[in-house]
Formats: structure tokens, C-alpha cells, sequence
């Protein structure tokens, strides 16, 4: 027998019915298969973990080191900008989708300019964390990552007090862009002793001191699967940057010139 439902029930059935929002890109990293309507997709990231140590020691900030001479001093802190990243995959490069509209000043220029920028910018400080670049998408095996210790040339215009709060190239802190200069690749601050009575030194390395510093690591087998982020380790090691140096003779600007 045909059984009849009132209509006042088929209507309640039908009203009772939510559909689940979701992503349904397969290449999302929050992909869901259950979904009925498509939102909210989150994609994979290329990330950077950074971990730093002197001479193979995880490094903390103000901690007491010995140098070429055997002398007692204490580094303070090490700051740098990193950009420019390229992953490579057999002889191709790929970079974050991410971009950025940055208010310049170019030379000659009365008034500033907006300009577009991949914006990969990372400004590193002590902790060390793994630190999202932009969204990257490509899938693979990959064979190396290349980076800029510093910022392009095109980058150097670009106006810190109007760059969005919180981003790596806005006004800091502890002065990472000085008028007329303009942004400081690499800032070390050190005691050249431990007596309490020393003021610390604080080398500045810009635009004229490091041009087109290149870092490059070949021969990695990195994989990423679809909908996944992709993660690089880059370990800095001080020790290797400070070899050599007496801290209790010469200058900043000999210090300077043996780091470089």
C-alpha cells in the first residue's frame, strides 16, 4: 500500500537540513570530502625552520662565549633579514604566491609610489621557529632552496613606517632601518668583555656591506605531498661567523671586515 506523508512533514524534513560548509579543494591543506558547499580553503606554505647554535650549542641571547684569543665575550644578539627564496626542483625555481603592495620612495621621486613585492620578506631573531613564507603550492621532490641574506635592491625604497603592522620590512623596535642608510641586513650586538661596566658594540651591516649575498643548499631531497606544507631547516651557527675574531683588539669596523 502507498503510504502518504502530510505534507507538513516533508517540509519539516526539508527544513531541517543543513548543508556542511567546507573545503573541497583537493589541494588544500583543510580539505574535507564531506563538505556540500565549497569555503574556507587554507593552502600548503613554504616554511623555515631556523635553528641557531654557536659551535653546535643551541645559542641564547646574552650567553658568555670565548674567542680566537681565548677572551670572554658575550653575544647579545644576532638579527637578519632573509628574502628572495626559490626552491628548486631540477634545474627550475618556484616562490610563494604571496604578494604585498608596499608605499617606496625611489630616488628623484617627490611623492611615494605603491609597488607590488613577493612578499617572503623574514626578519630573524633569536627563537628559533619554523616561519611560514607564503603559500606554496607545487608538489615534489626538491633538490635545493636558495635565499638572499639582506633585500633586493628594489626592496631598499620601500618605507617602514607605512608597510602594515607587524610585517617584517614596518618600523621595529631596535632600529633595523636607519634614515639615511636604510634597512640593516644584519645587526650584531656584542660585549666585547663580561664586566658589567662595558658598553655593547652593535655592528651594522647594510645594503654597501652585503650585495647579492647568496645562500644556497644543493643536492636536499625535500617532499612535499599534495595539500601539504613544505619545510627547509637552515641552521645558523655563530661560531662560524665570529671565527677568528679578538674581541679585545681593533675596531667595528675591522670586526666588520673579518665577518665579512
Amino acid at each position: 500500500m502507498l503510504k502518504l506523508w502530510p505534507l507538513s512533514l516533508l517540509l519539516f524534513f526539508a527544513g531541517c537540513y543543513e548543508p556542511v560548509k567546507g573545503c573541497l579543494d583537493l589541494t588544500a591543506t583543510n580539505f574535507d570530502a564531506n563538505a556540500d558547499e565549497d569555503c574556507c580553503c587554507k593552502y600548503p606554505e613554504l616554511q623555515l625552520s631556523i635553528s641557531q647554535s654557536y659551535g653546535g650549542q643551541a645559542y641564547k641571547e646574552g650567553d658568555i662565549y670565548k674567542d680566537v684569543d681565548g677572551g670572554l665575550f658575550k653575544l647579545n644578539s644576532v638579527t637578519f633579514y632573509l628574502s628572495g627564496f626559490e626552491v628548486l626542483q631540477t634545474g627550475r625555481s618556484y616562490s610563494v604566491a604571496d604578494t604585498i603592495g608596499l608605499w617606496t620612495q625611489p630616488a628623484g621621486t617627490s611623492a611615494p609610489v605603491r609597488r607590488l613585492f613577493t612578499d617572503d620578506f623574514l626578519l630573524v631573531r633569536r627563537t628559533s621557529v619554523t616561519n611560514a613564507l607564503g603559500v606554496f603550492r607545487h608538489e615534489g621532490t626538491f633538490d635545493g632552496l636558495r635565499m638572499r641574506l639582506g633585500l633586493a635592491d628594489s626592496v631598499l625604497s620601500a618605507l617602514p613606517a607605512r608597510a602594515p603592522s607587524g610585517h617584517p620590512l614596518a618600523t621595529q623596535s631596535d632600529s633595523i632601518w636607519r634614515s639615511p642608510q636604510g634597512f640593516v641586513f644584519m645587526q650584531i650586538v656584542v660585549h666585547r668583555d663580561t664586566f658589567s661596566t662595558t658598553a655593547p658594540d652593535t655592528l651594522s651591516f647594510f645594503s654597501k656591506d652585503l650585495p647579492d649575498c647568496i645562500i644556497e643548499g644543493k643536492g636536499l631531497s625535500v617532499s612535499k605531498e599534495l595539500g601539504k606544507n613544505v619545510i627547509f631547516t637552515l641552521t645558523a651557527d655563530y661560531a662560524q661567523l665570529l671565527k677568528n675574531i679578538s674581541w679585545t683588539t681593533g675596531d667595528k669596523t675591522a670586526w666588520k671586515r673579518q665577518i665579512l
